[in-house]
């Protein structure tokens, strides 16, 4: 078991799986998982892949494309994070990957020779190390690789040339967040180490080349700091120079932006895709006549699927879908590039699949067929305060029927008389993939709330950084608002892995809920602290750790019990909308004439918590314009005795006709749902 508090990271000492694909055999899927593609030079494919979660690396391979694969197993020690395969110059392969010893996180690199590791080297051993690495060789064959190490509030990017045995710190000085490192070596403009970063605004794109022994400063290659870039890739093209993919926000969607350098700077970056749906996750590499390839994932309305670019007579390719239609789950890909032939492996929903095709071959599929286009959100009053749409990864989906939801509809109806839940929840949901369904979810539910708890999975996987994440479920909490729905954001609960022993990602967990719960203040909006309920639950009753399966994320019946109840509690003291609202105008007569009121009228709501609601908004606007034409007229004190309230609006126009909505105000400064429109003259 690993202790708390350490890591270690390898480079091929796990279980690997190689199957190598021919030509007679071009589309393989294995039971395992990031599997990592290599094209062989006699044309074959052969893959590395994990075969559970934080378990073995196996292989199969074969010695010729027309021979059946046979599986080994290169090592069956534990492994952690994605394993890196790669060919230096001679044809030679070499791994990289990450093992958890029972003591730390360890960083290994061998190469594979026949069936089995001819060697192994450990790169770094220790605490705050990520299962996030990269290899590549340069032309004399020597082996280079990239990790990430967090201390102390900082990460270094290092890279390691294993031949001379000799590393650096790429990024000093130290940067408050790094992740995702990617290693190119160039035939004569040194050895790049490409990674997201942040010192402050929100996550860059950054590039540092070793050169005469020395790493230049950190180079930007994204634009701006205000929207989060991430998950970068990259290549050496023909000429030698290096090039880089990477995820940015641009307002509405992840879209897959690129950049190279030309010998002296960094080219302006390029946006490569335009959707729908968001676009993550992207991968890169060269072909035979130096034609550069791209793919990335596509996430759009709960599903996600591969799309493809590529680029000959200095044009860029018309999009080309990879996946097929019936294939709705496809992420983390990965190249590799030899000669004419592409190598592509991904994940599926039942486990790892892989692809090998000519460019020729890619060059004639069908154009990735555009997804449906989604109305704009539009302020709809009418929708039901009963009705809650449940939205999160497989903590919210819980196989339908085992989760929160069917514990927490019960105690709706008992309370309120009336409670119905959409439970929109997809397991290995990331918050990229969340976002870009969240519109049709939304909109496809009458549903007054959303409650939000996404971010478990994100945790994981190194290529998001907490940041990015926080951003994702303000995008949501902003889509949620525009569309008139309240959002009930939660805090992700603690973990009972290895990863809750290991400072790294144990910080990724509190750093999260810290962003949840400063999102929530910011945005005004109910907090739901299921992390501090699980964790200060009774040592009395077994302590948190007696809510949590087996496998270490998921709630078990107790747990899904617990965290019912506080989706309830949170729920029960919502500031919902206040009732029998009509308006009426009317006349007061004054020495020399008559002064016209809009009289409103309401009632509290019999949902209100004693001792929650502070007061009321009311918001008018001429009835012809658009409901963003809104703006608030007035606040009004909350009365606990009060049975009708009574307000004049004593600043219309007789000749106009004004619409009215009124929405109530928690003690805390949550801002309930805006009640139906009210009209003045009919």
């Amino acid at each position: 078991m690993l202790k708390p508090g350490r890591w270690a990271i390898f480079l091929i000492e796990t279980s690997l799986a190689i199957c190598v694909l021919g030509a007679a055999e071009q589309r393989r899927n294995v039971a395992g998982a990031a599997a990592y593609p290599l094209v062989r030079p006699n044309g074959s494919l052969a893959l590395v892949y994990r075969t559970s979660p934080d378990g073995a690396l196996a292989g199969s391979v074969q010695d010729a494309p027309a021979q059946a694969p046979r599986d080994i197993v290169l090592s069956a020690s534990p492994a952690v994070g994605a394993p890196v395969i790669k060919s230096d110059p001679h044809g030679a392969a070499g791994i990289v990957w990450a093992r958890n010893d029972g003591r730390d996180l360890e960083i290994l690199y061998g190469r594979l020779e026949g069936d089995a590791i001819a060697s192994e080297t450990t790169i770094v051993r220790g605490a705050g190390l990520s299962a996030s690495y990269d290899l590549d060789f340069d032309a004399a064959s020597h082996p280079w690789v990239a990790w990430v190490r967090a201390a102390d509030g900082k990460s270094s990017v290092n890279a390691m040339d294993v031949s001379e045995g000799r590393s650096w710190i790429v990024n000093g000085p130290l940067a408050s967040a790094a992740a995702q490192p990617r290693i190119v070596a160039t035939p004569a403009q040194g050895v790049w180490v490409i990674w997201t970063g942040r010192d402050s605004g929100r996550d860059e794109i950054l590039a540092a080349a070793l050169r005469a022994g020395v790493w230049s400063e950190p180079m930007r290659l994204s634009r701006g700091a205000d929207v989060p870039h991430f998950g970068a890739a990259a290549a050496v093209d023909a000429g030698g120079f290096p090039w880089a993919v990477w995820s940015e926000y641009d307002g509405a969607a992840y879209r897959i932006a690129t950049s190279s350098w030309d010998g002296t700077g960094w080219s302006a970056p390029a946006i490569l895709s335009a959707g729908p749906g968001s676009d993550s996750s992207p991968a890169a590499a060269t072909a035979a006549g130096g034609v550069p390839v791209v793919v990335w994932s596509r996430a759009e309305a709960g599903t996600s699927r591969l799309v493809a670019r590529c680029r000959e007579g200095g044009a860029w390719s018309p999009e080309i879908g990879i996946t097929e239609p019936s294939e709705t789950v496809a992420r983390a890909p990965r190249i590799s590039a030899s000669g004419q032939t592409i190598g592509l492996a991904w994940d599926a929903e039942d486990g790892a699949r892989a692809r090998a095709l000519t460019l020729a071959e890619l060059a004639a599929i069908t154009a990735a067929p555009a997804g449906p286009e989604s109305p704009p959100p539009v302020l709809d009053a009418s929708r039901d305060e009963n009705q809650y749409t449940c939205f999160g990864d497989s903590i919210t989906y819980a196989n339908g029927d085992q989760g929160y939801e069917p514990r927490l509809q019960p105690m709706l109806v008992q309370k309120f008389g009336a409670g119905t839940l959409w439970n929109e929840g997809i397991g290995g949901e990331s918050t990229i993939d969340g976002l870009a369904r969240f519109d049709a979810t939304i909109a496809a539910h009458a549903s007054r709330f959303v409650l939000l708890m996404e971010g478990t999975n994100d945790v994981i996987f190194d290529q998001f950084t907490m940041d990015s994440t926080a951003y994702n479920l303000d995008q949501m909490v902003q889509k949620a608002m525009g569309a008139g729905v309240l959002p009930v954001i939660a805090t992700i609960i603690p973990r009972k892995d290895w990863r809750w022993s290991d400072p790294y990602y144990q910080g990724r967990i509190l750093d999260l809920d810290a962003r949840i719960r400063a999102l929530a203040a910011a945005r005004n909006i109910p907090l739901v602290d299921q992390f501090n309920v699980f964790y200060d639950y009774p040592s009395a009753d077994g302590g948190w750790q007696s809510l949590i399966l087996d496998d270490g994320v998921h709630p078990n019946p107790k747990g899904f019990d617990v965290m019912a109840a506080a989706w309830f509690d949170g729920i029960t003291i919502l500031p919902f909308a206040p009732v029998s609202l009509r308006v009426s105008r009317e006349a007061d007569r004054v020495l020399f004439g008559e002064r016209l009121y809009d009289v409103l009228r309401w009632q509290n709501s019999p949902k209100y918590a004693a001792g929650q609601i502070s007061g009321f908004r009311i918001y008018r606007k001429e009835r012809a314009d658009s409901v963003q034409a809104f703006a608030l007229l007035t606040a009004f004190p909350y009365l606990d005795v009060a049975t009708d309230y009574r307000y004049l609006d004593g600043s219309i126009v007789k000749s106009r006709a004004y619409a009215y909505v009124i929405t109530a105000l928690r003690k805390d400064g949550v801002e309930g749902p805006a009640s139906a429109l009210i009209f003045d003259v009919p």
